[in-house]
């Protein structure tokens, strides 16, 4: 199943880290929100997004697959305004550095595959993003007995085709 549409919520370092390399590798459309409206101008701007959306509900409503790249300290709320929005259709994951407690709050395990790709740098901001921040980076992802084969082949070669090395 080829990923067409990719959404981005939270277009800070990472988020438009993740735009910029997905573009890179042939992605068609990438949608993008933040909360920020600054941010998402400038991940916009330098071309991480094609389709800077005012709402979370836009954004995610036609993609094939979400990054959610919030803080750590909102991911959990800002899975599950996701999961509510997006199309049954739609693969969910995140990039937050913790994993346990975020994986079992989620409700919906068949859609929601945690991630967490071990790179960043010091720098903050969609300014700073870099197509190659993942280039030989270790990215684990979570996957649980319920996760869908298909969803998991999906974000495992999404993943891959950044550059970076995906380890369940």
């Amino acid at each position: 199943m080829p990923l067409e549409r990719l959404a981005i919520v939270g277009t800070g370092l990472i988020g438009a880290s993740v735009g910029l390399a997905a573009k890179r590798a042939g992605v068609a459309h990438v949608a993008g929100y933040d909360a920020d409206p600054e941010f998402l101008a400038v991940a916009a701007e330098r071309g991480a997004v094609d389709e800077p959306v005012g709402s979370l509900v836009a954004a995610v409503e036609e993609a094939d697959l979400v990054v959610v790249a919030t803080p750590v300290a909102t991911l959990g709320e800002r899975i599950g305004d996701v999961l509510s929005a997006a199309g049954d259709g739609a693969t969910v994951t995140d990039v937050g550095s913790t994993k346990s407690a975020l994986c079992d709050a989620v409700s919906d395990r068949v859609r929601f595959i945690g991630g967490h790709p071990v790179c960043g740098s010091e720098a903050r901001g969609p300014a700073s993003g870099s197509e190659q921040l993942f280039q030989g980076a270790t990215w684990f992802l979570t996957p649980v007995a319920e996760t869908e084969p298909e969803r998991y082949r999906l974000l495992h070669g999404f993943v891959a085709s950044l550059g970076a090395v995906p380890v369940a």
